[in-house]
């Protein structure tokens, strides 16, 4: 459990807005930045964390001393300001080719043109046909080496001198020359945006803030998001936690937890899982441990795949205020699973670093049908370059091993990947949802996040039967566990756990709100299962096989 998927990439364009561009009129350039996450120096949690704190000051910060503007109109408004920064694309400025074409909501009319020059492009913006003399259409444009952002007030011919940055690379070069110019339009103007920024941070304030615990405000406020943004529904429980005897937990029996910190959160909203982290009970040596694959924390102490005895996990747990629900094995799997052959994975797998390298494939299984909102495979193919650019640290633990491993090539950056996958007709999408492999060692050895774990243990322990080697647990997210039926459909709860929830069929151990798991224990394992499943909040509709 370290951070989630959906935030991550949220984060990307977040980022930029930010720390600012060679082509953004802001004080804070990237040109001279130096990396802030290093391996040997913090957790990519902990670089994520420092990110949040410091998107959270800028958006202050610009709230407090800027007016709101002027009008902007949109489409569907959302329940809240949440997510709204993230934009839309609406199309490609291709140097010397025909002008890109589109509507937005303040101008019926607009179009993008541009032509090379010798150290970059001059682009043109024109707009017509204003819907209102108050409104404005804000945009960014990007590339992998750059980006620039500007609002369109008035009609007419706005002009653009984009100049290349001075460390630009001949595969960036490359890249801009083949693909444009990206544009995007902002859901809002400019100076509303950034208050959807500091609305949507509000979410992660455990994170930021560092803090141990979940303030009641934080909880309820990421309880609002998860009913409004993926219909899920979390009431009070007025008995938080439920002490059972340890006979209760047998080895193989799962835990769905969800802490309401923010990351958790984006989880369930990227992913339509109801939980952000997995782990199983396990007997070792006599005594029940909780094993899991995390990083370390605020409120967790240890880095890694690792086993802590339940007597000092779930003070812990409680501590952090998870939410927890046990399934416990059907008796049919429980006979099946073999313990030993599971301990032995365990062993050979203990304090392996926790997955990021496969941390998003799991949720990204087609090439557009995962993400939430606005969010496109055109805007994170030049956020994932931008980012490489100055946190290339970052990249190479989050996608750039494991793009490698798809195209079978070794140690090309970002911006050399995308050169590649033109030469083989591929699209970034297609790229994102090739399946990984859970054969698949990279440079800190297998890659695995907390429900390919727990999947992994299953494999070890014979549950997928003749068809283990056509699963791919890797490609698993959370949901995608807990709907294995493997689980106990019919079991008999301790009276404890009916009297804290009489509703639910099987037990909640900890948690100050109900922790509900859908369609838990229904799903019979199949060859290739849920390699190329599209889902998308709130409804996270899924055909037929997935």
């Amino acid at each position: 459990r370290a951070m989630s998927r959906c935030s991550v990439l949220a984060l990307l364009l977040a980022t930029c807005l930010c720390a600012g561009g060679s082509h953004v009129p802001m004080n804070r350039a990237w040109d001279d930045r130096a990396p802030r996450y290093t391996s040997e120096t913090m957790s990519v949690h902990d670089w994520f964390a420092q990110q949040l704190g410091e998107l959270r000051e800028w958006a202050g910060f610009l709230t407090s001393s800027g007016s709101s503007g002027p009008d902007v109109k949109h489409g569907p408004t959302p329940p809240d300001a949440f997510f709204r920064f993230i934009p839309e694309y609406v199309g490609t400025i291709q140097p010397g080719n025909a002008a890109a074409e589109w509507k937005s909501p303040c101008f019926a009319s607009n179009s993008g043109s541009g032509t090379w020059s010798a150290d970059g492009a001059e682009i043109e913006l024109k707009v017509a046909e204003s819907s209102s003399l108050t409104c404005s259409d804000s945009y960014i444009i990007l590339t992998v080496e750059g980006f620039h952002v500007t609002e369109l007030f008035l009609h007419g011919t706005h002009k653009i001198s984009w100049k290349f940055a001075k460390n630009i690379t001949e595969a960036e070069s490359t890249w801009v020359k083949t693909n444009g110019f990206r544009v995007f339009r902002f859901l809002d103007n400019f100076a509303k945006m950034t208050e959807d920024v500091a609305a949507t941070l509000e979410l992660f304030y455990p994170v930021i803030h560092h803090s141990p615990s979940v303030p009641e405000a934080s909880a309820k406020a990421n309880i609002k998001f998860l009913k409004d943004y993926a219909n899920v529904t979390m009431e009070p429980r007025s008995i938080d936690v439920v002490n059972l005897n340890e006979t209760e937990f047998q080895s193989g029996d799962f835990l769905g937890i969800i802490r309401l910190d923010g990351l958790d959160t984006m989880q369930v909203y990227g992913t339509g899982a109801h939980t952000g982290h997995t782990a199983m009970f396990m007997r070792l040596d006599g005594v029940l441990h909780v094993v899991e694959s995390t990083d370390k924390t605020n409120y967790w102490p240890n880095p890694n795949i690792q086993k802590t005895p339940w007597s000092e996990w779930f003070p812990l747990a409680q501590a952090a205020e998870y939410n927890i629900r046990h399934l416990p094995l059907s008796p049919e799997a429980r006979a099946k699973f073999n313990v030993t052959a599971a301990t032995e994975f365990f062993n050979k797998v203990e304090g392996v670093p926790y997955g990021y390298h496969n941390f998003l494939w799991g949720w990204i299984d087609t090439p557009e049908d995962n993400l939430p909102g606005p969010l496109s495979t055109q805007f994170l193919e030049p956020a994932f370059a931008l980012v490489a650019k100055y946190e290339p640290q970052v990249s190479k633990r989050m996608w750039e091993e494991a793009f490698n491993m798809r195209l079978q090539s070794k140690d090309l950056t970002t911006v050399e990947i995308y050169n590649a996958l033109a030469k083989q007709n591929l699209t970034f999408g297609e790229l994102m949802s090739l399946p990984e492999q859970d054969s698949w060692v990279y440079s800190d050895g297998p890659s695995m996040v907390c429900d390919v774990f727990v999947c992994e243990m299953y494999k070890a322990g014979g549950l997928f039967g003749s068809i283990a080697d056509q699963i791919q647990c890797t490609e698993f997210q959370n949901w995608d566990v807990e709907t294995l039926n493997f689980f106990d459909l019919n079991y008999t709860r301790p009276q404890a756990c009916v009297e804290a929830d009489p509703m639910l069929p099987t037990c909640q151990l900890a948690g100050k709100y109900r922790l509900r798991l859908p369609g838990f224990g229904t799903v019979e394992p199949y060859p290739h299962m849920r390699e190329h499943c599209p889902a998308v909040a709130p409804e996270f509709h899924r055909p037929a096989g997935c």
